[in-house]
């Protein structure tokens, strides 16, 4: 048998070498921390399609989708689970009689509720407030029927009923995830995406040898992909609008509500729960990583309890500063800090913190009065 020549050997040996690395590095980055979605729309606009559950409204489907089908809600609260894997989202539109509710780790719709207050259709034909009659000619005798729900199981929805009537639906989705479930499934499609790299790799390994640098990019953007497919899965958005608009403390400010915030800045890329050291002190994150913002809302999810401004933010500042301004501007527009350490610049008495890097604003954070959020107490050491 003919010997391979050496340096096809070598070649070989490191491209898998340097994939078992990169995809240990990998695992450990990914599976430590769920990877979002990027990419937040605008507002849903005013020529809203007409709702069809089952349709386009329907459990399981992304939770972006369902906020540029819905527009804005009214408010977003936080149900705590027995553990943080189970802790939930819950999204209401009582104006449409809708309520809706993802899991924080993945965020496919696992529940929607409709209300007597719900004006769309059914892709079943049915409609409510229809006769109990109706209700089983479409979808047949239920499975159970008891304290006025009727049950479907093998369809995962019920139904309630009044006065021979259906007044509400619930609906469900199999596809929640544990965090377990979360993990493993984010592991299968890593593997998936290194195995397909590697195989795609190893066609031309000298190619693969003198161009390590892009290899390793269109790696690490491939496997984030997968794992940003199974963590968030995407809705189709249209790309955020420019944030230049935005004025931290003009249209853009702490105690502002939540559905006001979300009217200007669009669908989110991801919505999801932050624990606090009690319920009453759970919130929301709602992050527009393009627009450089993050909102917080404590778990009655009305009213904005923090905004973080990151450096990518391009709007402006009431007070006249800008993220990249020195130091002695940022003294100039707010006085001598109350602290500075560890790069921190305090304003507690504003509820605003700045994050210096090189005498430089790098970022900002920012708090309502007399916020219950526990980020706004670790911000004073």
């Amino acid at each position: 048998m003919r010997a391979e020549p050496k340096l096809g050997i070598i070649m070989k040996e490191t491209t898998v070498r340097s994939g078992k690395i990169i995809l240990g590095l990998l695992l450990l980055s990914f599976l430590a921390t769920p990877v979002f979605a990027q990419g937040p729309a605008p507002a849903q606009s005013s020529a809203a399609p007409a709702l069809v559950f089952g349709d386009n409204l329907k459990p399981g489907m992304p939770l972006q989708a369902a906020i540029k089908l819905l527009g804005v809600p009214h408010s977003i609260h936080v149900n705590r689970g027995l553990e943080p894997a189970t802790d939930s989202i819950e999204i209401n539109f009582p104006d449409q009689g809708i309520r809706v509710s993802a899991m924080s780790l993945n965020s496919k719709l696992k529940s929607i509720e409709l209300s007597a207050s719900y004006k769309g259709t059914f892709q079943s034909g049915i409609k409510l407030g229809d006769a109990f009659t109706t209700l089983v000619e479409k979808y047949g005798v239920p499975d159970s029927y008891e304290v006025q729900v009727a049950r479907y199981p093998d369809q995962s929805i019920d139904f309630t009923i009044r006065n021979n009537r259906v007044v509400a639906v619930n609906a469900f989705s199999e596809t929640a995830m544990t965090q377990g479930d979360l993990q493993e499934a984010q592991a299968q499609a890593m593997m998936a995406a290194m195995m397909t790299h590697l195989k795609t790799e190893m066609q031309n390994p000298l190619k693969a040898a003198t161009n390590v640098e892009d290899s390793l990019k269109r790696l690490t953007e491939s496997v984030t992909e997968a794992v940003d497919s199974v963590t968030n899965p995407k809705a189709t958005v249209q790309p955020a609008r420019a944030s230049a608009g935005l004025v931290f403390g003009g249209n853009l400010m702490p105690g502002m509500s939540l559905k006001a915030a979300i009217e200007l800045l669009g669908v989110p890329a991801s919505v999801r729960v932050n624990r606090g050291l009690e319920p009453a002190t759970d919130s929301v994150e709602i992050n527009y990583p393009s627009h450089g913002v993050l909102l917080r809302a404590l778990s009655d999810g009305q009213t904005v309890g923090a905004i973080e401004l990151a450096a990518t933010f391009q709007g402006t500042f009431k007070s006249g500063i800008k993220l990249g301004d020195s130091f002695p501007t940022l003294v100039e527009k707010y006085g001598v800090p109350a602290s500075y350490s560890g790069q921190v610049a305090r304003y507690p008495r504003e509820g605003l913190y700045f994050l210096m890097s090189n005498d430089n604003v790098l970022s900002a954070k920012t708090f309502s009065k007399e916020t219950k959020l526990v980020e706004a107490q670790l911000m004073n050491p």
